[in-house]
Protein backbone atom coordinates (compact mmCIF):
# COMPACT_ATOMS: atom_id res chain seq x y z
CA UNK A 1 0.00 0.00 0.00
CA UNK A 2 1.78 3.30 -1.23
CA UNK A 3 2.08 5.30 1.54
CA UNK A 4 0.34 8.87 1.79
CA UNK A 5 2.47 12.44 1.54
CA UNK A 6 2.24 14.25 4.50
CA UNK A 7 -0.34 17.00 4.55
CA UNK A 8 1.14 20.44 3.39
CA UNK A 9 1.90 22.51 6.78
CA UNK A 10 -0.37 25.87 6.72
CA UNK A 11 1.04 28.84 5.08
CA UNK A 12 1.63 31.58 6.88
CA UNK A 13 0.40 34.95 6.62
CA UNK A 14 1.47 36.97 3.10
CA UNK A 15 3.63 39.33 4.75
CA UNK A 16 4.30 40.92 1.84
CA UNK A 17 0.55 41.99 1.42
CA UNK A 18 0.37 42.87 5.02
CA UNK A 19 3.03 45.61 4.78
CA UNK A 20 1.64 46.63 1.33
CA UNK A 21 -2.35 47.17 3.71
CA UNK A 22 -0.44 48.66 6.58
CA UNK A 23 1.47 51.22 4.15
CA UNK A 24 -1.91 51.92 2.22
CA UNK A 25 -3.51 52.72 5.49
CA UNK A 26 -0.91 54.92 6.61
CA UNK A 27 -1.05 56.03 3.30
CA UNK A 28 -4.73 57.10 3.34
CA UNK A 29 -5.39 57.60 7.35
CA UNK A 30 -2.55 59.68 8.25
CA UNK A 31 -0.59 60.81 4.67
CA UNK A 32 -3.44 61.86 2.83
CA UNK A 33 -5.56 64.05 6.31
CA UNK A 34 -2.40 65.35 7.06
CA UNK A 35 -2.06 67.00 3.22
CA UNK A 36 -5.82 68.06 2.79
CA UNK A 37 -5.63 69.62 6.03
CA UNK A 38 -1.85 71.37 5.49
CA UNK A 39 -3.02 72.67 2.23
CA UNK A 40 -6.95 73.63 3.26
CA UNK A 41 -6.64 75.35 6.12
CA UNK A 42 -4.63 78.60 4.73
CA UNK A 43 -8.02 79.13 3.25
CA UNK A 44 -10.16 79.33 5.87
CA UNK A 45 -10.58 80.99 9.33
CA UNK A 46 -8.55 80.38 12.44
CA UNK A 47 -9.69 76.79 13.81
CA UNK A 48 -12.50 76.67 11.59
CA UNK A 49 -13.68 73.29 11.45
CA UNK A 50 -13.77 72.91 7.77
CA UNK A 51 -10.23 71.83 6.52
CA UNK A 52 -10.68 69.22 9.17
CA UNK A 53 -14.03 67.46 7.39
CA UNK A 54 -12.10 67.60 4.00
CA UNK A 55 -9.10 65.36 5.74
CA UNK A 56 -12.11 62.92 6.26
CA UNK A 57 -13.20 62.29 3.16
CA UNK A 58 -10.25 60.38 1.71
CA UNK A 59 -10.77 57.40 4.93
CA UNK A 60 -14.62 57.94 4.36
CA UNK A 61 -14.79 56.77 0.54
CA UNK A 62 -12.28 53.80 1.27
CA UNK A 63 -13.93 52.41 4.26
CA UNK A 64 -16.78 52.77 1.38
CA UNK A 65 -14.84 50.96 -0.94
CA UNK A 66 -13.66 48.39 0.77
CA UNK A 67 -16.81 47.65 2.59
CA UNK A 68 -18.47 47.20 -1.44
CA UNK A 69 -15.86 45.38 -2.54
CA UNK A 70 -16.38 42.81 0.23
CA UNK A 71 -20.26 43.28 -0.16
CA UNK A 72 -20.57 42.65 3.00
CA UNK A 73 -20.35 44.15 6.84
CA UNK A 74 -18.24 42.49 8.95
CA UNK A 75 -17.26 43.21 12.62
CA UNK A 76 -14.12 45.05 11.82
CA UNK A 77 -16.74 47.33 9.17
CA UNK A 78 -19.02 47.97 11.79
CA UNK A 79 -16.18 49.44 14.36
CA UNK A 80 -14.70 51.40 11.40
CA UNK A 81 -17.98 52.93 10.39
CA UNK A 82 -18.93 53.86 14.05
CA UNK A 83 -15.86 55.10 14.61
CA UNK A 84 -16.44 57.55 11.35
CA UNK A 85 -19.75 58.44 11.74
CA UNK A 86 -18.46 59.95 15.93
CA UNK A 87 -15.87 61.30 14.18
CA UNK A 88 -17.74 63.44 11.83
CA UNK A 89 -20.31 64.32 14.51
CA UNK A 90 -18.10 65.27 17.26
CA UNK A 91 -16.11 67.67 14.96
CA UNK A 92 -19.28 69.11 13.65
CA UNK A 93 -20.66 69.62 17.05
CA UNK A 94 -17.18 71.01 18.38
CA UNK A 95 -16.58 74.69 18.88
CA UNK A 96 -13.26 74.55 17.01
CA UNK A 97 -11.03 72.57 15.64
CA UNK A 98 -8.82 72.00 18.83
CA UNK A 99 -11.59 70.89 20.62
CA UNK A 100 -12.76 68.80 17.45
CA UNK A 101 -9.13 67.19 17.56
CA UNK A 102 -9.89 65.84 21.55
CA UNK A 103 -13.14 64.90 21.20
CA UNK A 104 -12.25 62.30 17.90
CA UNK A 105 -8.87 61.40 20.30
CA UNK A 106 -11.15 60.76 23.32
CA UNK A 107 -13.23 58.27 21.18
CA UNK A 108 -10.62 55.88 21.37
CA UNK A 109 -11.49 55.00 24.75
CA UNK A 110 -15.52 55.15 24.15
CA UNK A 111 -14.19 51.83 22.17
CA UNK A 112 -12.31 50.36 24.68
CA UNK A 113 -15.25 51.02 26.99
CA UNK A 114 -17.26 49.01 24.87
CA UNK A 115 -14.38 46.47 24.42
CA UNK A 116 -14.48 45.90 27.98
CA UNK A 117 -18.43 46.06 28.17
CA UNK A 118 -18.54 42.93 26.01
CA UNK A 119 -16.26 41.15 28.12
CA UNK A 120 -18.77 42.00 31.13
CA UNK A 121 -21.41 40.41 29.21
CA UNK A 122 -19.77 37.56 27.73
CA UNK A 123 -19.49 38.36 24.43
CA UNK A 124 -15.80 39.22 23.87
CA UNK A 125 -15.50 41.48 20.51
CA UNK A 126 -12.05 40.38 19.91
CA UNK A 127 -13.79 36.61 19.29
CA UNK A 128 -16.22 37.51 16.59
CA UNK A 129 -13.52 39.32 14.70
CA UNK A 130 -11.12 36.02 15.37
CA UNK A 131 -13.81 33.56 13.87
CA UNK A 132 -14.40 35.71 10.93
CA UNK A 133 -10.58 35.89 10.19
CA UNK A 134 -9.68 32.27 11.05
CA UNK A 135 -13.29 30.44 9.73
CA UNK A 136 -14.33 32.27 6.85
CA UNK A 137 -17.40 30.34 5.56
CA UNK A 138 -16.18 26.49 6.02
CA UNK A 139 -18.33 24.94 8.48
CA UNK A 140 -15.82 22.51 9.46
CA UNK A 141 -13.13 24.79 10.50
CA UNK A 142 -16.06 27.05 11.90
CA UNK A 143 -17.15 24.29 14.56
CA UNK A 144 -13.69 23.30 15.32
CA UNK A 145 -13.05 26.74 16.17
CA UNK A 146 -15.94 26.85 18.34
CA UNK A 147 -15.54 24.32 20.11
CA UNK A 148 -11.97 25.17 21.14
CA UNK A 149 -13.69 27.88 22.13
CA UNK A 150 -15.97 26.12 24.59
CA UNK A 151 -13.25 23.98 25.85
CA UNK A 152 -11.17 26.79 26.51
CA UNK A 153 -14.70 28.64 28.78
CA UNK A 154 -14.14 31.90 26.69
CA UNK A 155 -11.11 32.73 29.14
CA UNK A 156 -8.59 33.64 25.30
CA UNK A 157 -10.80 35.84 23.95
CA UNK A 158 -11.70 37.57 27.39
CA UNK A 159 -8.56 38.03 27.90
CA UNK A 160 -7.22 39.29 24.52
CA UNK A 161 -10.69 41.91 24.72
CA UNK A 162 -9.64 43.30 27.85
CA UNK A 163 -5.59 43.82 26.49
CA UNK A 164 -7.29 45.54 23.63
CA UNK A 165 -9.63 47.40 25.66
CA UNK A 166 -6.60 48.68 27.89
CA UNK A 167 -4.75 49.68 25.01
CA UNK A 168 -7.21 51.71 23.20
CA UNK A 169 -7.94 53.76 26.11
CA UNK A 170 -4.31 54.50 26.82
CA UNK A 171 -3.89 55.74 23.16
CA UNK A 172 -6.86 57.57 23.31
CA UNK A 173 -4.91 59.31 26.10
CA UNK A 174 -2.16 59.74 24.48
CA UNK A 175 -3.41 60.98 21.26
CA UNK A 176 -5.88 63.59 22.96
CA UNK A 177 -2.25 64.98 24.80
CA UNK A 178 -0.98 65.53 21.18
CA UNK A 179 -4.32 66.72 19.97
CA UNK A 180 -3.64 69.94 23.03
CA UNK A 181 -0.35 70.09 22.21
CA UNK A 182 0.27 69.49 18.30
CA UNK A 183 -0.20 71.68 15.78
CA UNK A 184 -3.21 70.54 14.34
CA UNK A 185 -1.74 68.99 10.56
CA UNK A 186 0.78 67.56 12.42
CA UNK A 187 -1.35 65.79 15.14
CA UNK A 188 -3.43 64.55 11.84
CA UNK A 189 -0.58 62.83 11.03
CA UNK A 190 1.49 61.84 14.07
CA UNK A 191 -1.99 60.25 15.79
CA UNK A 192 -3.19 57.58 13.08
CA UNK A 193 0.51 56.40 13.08
CA UNK A 194 0.11 56.16 16.68
CA UNK A 195 -3.18 54.25 16.59
CA UNK A 196 -2.25 52.03 13.57
CA UNK A 197 1.36 51.25 14.74
CA UNK A 198 0.25 50.03 18.12
CA UNK A 199 -3.41 48.04 16.33
CA UNK A 200 -0.48 45.77 14.21
CA UNK A 201 1.16 44.90 17.74
CA UNK A 202 -2.44 44.37 19.56
CA UNK A 203 -2.79 41.73 16.07
CA UNK A 204 0.51 40.10 15.82
CA UNK A 205 0.47 39.81 20.11
CA UNK A 206 -3.37 38.45 19.64
CA UNK A 207 -2.92 35.92 17.15
CA UNK A 208 0.02 34.39 18.42
CA UNK A 209 -1.63 34.55 22.22
CA UNK A 210 -5.28 32.67 20.71
CA UNK A 211 -3.07 30.31 19.05
CA UNK A 212 -0.76 29.11 21.70
CA UNK A 213 -3.86 28.93 24.25
CA UNK A 214 -6.41 27.27 21.67
CA UNK A 215 -4.09 24.75 20.18
CA UNK A 216 -4.16 22.86 23.20
CA UNK A 217 -7.00 21.60 22.25
CA UNK A 218 -6.63 20.97 18.82
CA UNK A 219 -7.39 17.08 19.31
CA UNK A 220 -10.84 17.81 20.14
Amino acid sequence: MTDLPPPAAPQGPDRGQMFRNIGGSLAINALAPYLVYRFSAPHYPHDSIVPLLYSTVLPALWLAYGTLKKRSVDAIAIIAICELVVTITVTLLAANVGWALIARALQGALVGLVFAGSVAIGRPVIYYIARQFAVGADPARAAGFDMAHTLDKGRTFSIATLVWAAALIVVSGVSATLAATLDHATYLLVAPILSIGVNVVLIWWSIRFAMARLLRFRPA
